[in-house]
């Protein structure tokens, strides 16, 4: 489970093989993470041994590690100039972080708003 859904690994794969394809990239078999909460460990693997200058493409926003992981991963990333790439959303990031870290927010911030009746009150809506 991730952002409220459940995908398929195999569905996930078949994605990204397939945003990597479009875009002329090269396919390598994803690392499967250990199904515990909040364990990172191929995801911080990874960024610590691909070449600089790659993109770790991810097939949603919502896999990423909050709070102080994700902020040890971006600056792991920053420092070796790899960036992010999330299938689900059509999203890349730009160097930084800046777009990710909000698009985070905003992500983090959907899950407390039930619909639009809730949020109307905050907008200047006649």
């Amino acid at each position: 489970m991730f952002g409220g859904i459940s995908m398929p690994v195999p569905a996930q794969n078949s994605c990204i093989r397939e945003y990597i394809k479009n875009n002329q990239g090269s396919y390598i078999l994803p690392a499967l993470e250990s199904h515990f909460d909040n364990c990172y460990h191929q995801l911080f693997n990874i960024a610590n041994t691909m070449p600089s200058g790659q993109s770790i493409i991810m097939y949603s926003l919502s896999m990423m590690p909050k709070e102080k992981k994700l902020d040890m991963l971006l600056s792991i990333c920053n420092e070796r100039q790899i960036s992010f790439t999330f299938v689900l959303e059509a999203f890349e990031s730009k160097p930084n972080f800046e777009n990710l870290i909000y698009e985070l927010e905003a992500l983090d911030m959907h899950k407390y708003i039930s619909n639009y009746e809730d949020i109307k009150p905050f907008f200047n809506l006649d």
